[in-house]
């Protein structure tokens, strides 16, 4: 109370508050002027307090109002906004994390945040946005593995607020597509021979550090498995699906040409890492070997016992040819013949020898087949393969003179004729099962001739001509012609000689 003075009456000293609460006063001191007031139970936010005194003489009340805030409540850290979800992990060092800080009342105190990490790695100088209440966490040099970062921070007026983790990993290494464990229907090897047109290949993939605990490993992104395909170098359409699962890259194809392929597959991790692309070339094979040049030709006739059949066996493009898997049969009215065949001694031919001349006359079934390295089977189509094997001479029939006369008494039965110029008939045939004169299928074709001389030891040859006959359609047909000399003939004896050779190359002794 300015002086002169008759000091404070502390009976007239009275506060009230604008909101709830309750005010009371707890004395006066005259020394330093100061009225203490106790304030309880006051609202949060904006509160206006009104003091009222006056002096022993009555002078007053003098009024005083203060307006002030009440801050009780701490910030808030929104545990759902951290940029970086929970469990997620990222593929870099370095990353700025934020969150959500919201304070309902004076306000965040960046100075009093504090970041923890359970990893290796540094916190950079945070930032806080006091309009998008954003808080952000600078970090770097982020080791492999899992981090939980903490939050810990107040408002200005101390209010702590509940301390908010996010655990994430960090994932720098590259998955690994292991190359040595391509696996497919092989069937032999090398180069990954198969006779599945639809293959299914598989390889493993893995990222390192992944199911371990505690994991440094992002795993793999099943979707991002992928694979290209090349026939004989070119690129083609992958003809099949590919996917991932347990460790396993699976590529199903279907429909494969013979030929050789390139696979190739891709696959990333969860944190987009790119596993090095590895490949594998697999040949498919589902062709069997191809028969050529088959010896002796089909219907072949011939008067050899020891004939041995011989045929070019190629798997062109293939695995090749499996030689122990070579087969023969050659055949009499369906009797074995029991045969030793020699596989391709050149790659390529393989030969049946019989064990023994053949004995009987008549026709041979011949029949081959062999397998591929992979397995597929191939034989020369059946019935189509025979031989006739013919040992037996031709027969001569007769030899007639257009005109003759024959005596009788006299020795060797010699024919005469008036005719300066005389027609000479020969006919003849080749006994049942015989080659014939028909030239179908042998080395060469039957023929005859006839010889005339003049002379008994058939040293003077008579100048001829011979007109054959039609050549015979069939193997069992007859065959002759007629021999006509070019000059008239002087009176004497003349001697012929009748030479035929059937198909099978089988000639008659002359007569």
């Amino acid at each position: 109370d300015a002086e002169p003075s008759s000091g404070i009456n502390v009976a007239s000293i009275s506060a009230s508050l604008s909101g709830g609460g309750s005010v009371t006063s707890s004395g006066y001191d005259p020394g330093t002027g100061l009225v203490t007031l106790e304030l309880t139970g006051l609202d949060e936010g904006s509160n206006t307090i009104t003091l009222n005194v006056s002096d022993v003489a009555g002078n007053g009340p003098t009024t005083e109002a203060l307006n002030f805030n009440v801050d009780t409540m701490p910030p808030v850290i929104d545990d759902l906004s951290w940029s970086i979800p929970e469990g997620d992990w990222i593929g870099v060092d370095n990353a700025t994390l934020t969150v959500t800080v919201t304070d309902s009342g004076i306000g965040v105190d960046l100075s009093s945040a504090v970041v923890g990490d359970s990893g290796t790695g540094t916190v950079g100088i945070l930032a806080y946005d006091s309009v998008t209440h954003v808080l952000s966490i600078p970090l770097s040099d982020l080791g492999e593995g899992e981090h939980t970062i903490t939050l810990d921070i107040d408002d200005a007026v101390g209010n702590h607020a509940v301390q908010q983790s996010v655990t994430f990993g960090v994932d720098l290494t590259d998955p690994v597509i292991d190359e040595t464990t391509w696996a497919g229907p092989w069937a032999h090897e090398p180069g990954h021979w198969t006779n599945n047109a639809s293959p299914t290949i598989t390889v493993n993939a893995y990222d390192p550090g992944f199911g371990v605990l505690p994991p440094t490993g992002s795993g793999i992104d099943a979707s991002t498995a992928s694979a290209t395909l090349t026939l004989n170098g070119g690129s083609i359409l992958l003809p099949g699906t590919v996917n991932y699962a347990s460790g396993v890259i699976t590529v199903a194809l279907s429909g494969l040409a013979d030929g050789e392929y390139g696979l190739e597959v891709e696959i990333d991790d969860n944190v987009g890492h790119s596993a090095t692309p590895k490949s594998v070339v697999f040949h498919v094979d589902v062709t069997g070997p191809a028969f050529a040049n088959p010896y002796p030709a089909n219907q072949y006739e011939t008067n050899n016992r020891g004939l041995a059949p011989h045929i070019d066996i190629t798997d062109a493009g293939g695995a090749g040819v499996d030689p122990d898997s070579i087969a023969w049969t050659m055949t009499r009215q369906s009797v074995p013949v029991v045969g030793t065949l020699t596989p391709p001694w050149d790659g390529l031919t393989s030969t049946f020898t019989a064990d023994a001349d053949l004995a009987s006359d008549g026709y041979y079934d011949l029949a081959v087949s062999a397998n591929d390295l992979v397995g597929n089977p191939s034989s020369y189509p059946p019935a189509t393969w025979f031989f006739l094997l013919d040992t037996t001479k031709p027969e001569l029939d007769s030899v007639v003179l257009d005109l003759y006369r024959r005596i009788p008494d006299v020795a060797g039965g010699v024919i005469y004729t008036p005719l300066k110029k005389p027609e000479i008939r020969v006919d003849f045939h080749d006994p049942a099962l015989g080659s014939g004169f028909n030239g179908a299928v042998c080395d060469t074709p039957g023929t005859f001739d006839v010889y005339v001389y003049a002379d008994a030891d058939m040293t003077v040859p008579v100048d001829g001509t011979l007109d054959r006959d039609a050549t015979p359609s069939n193997n069992s047909a007859p065959w002759g012609g007629k021999w006509v000399p070019t000059p008239n003939l002087p009176d004497g004896d003349y001697f012929v000689k009748v030479v035929i050779t059937d198909d099978a190359g089988n000639i008659r002794n002359p007569e």
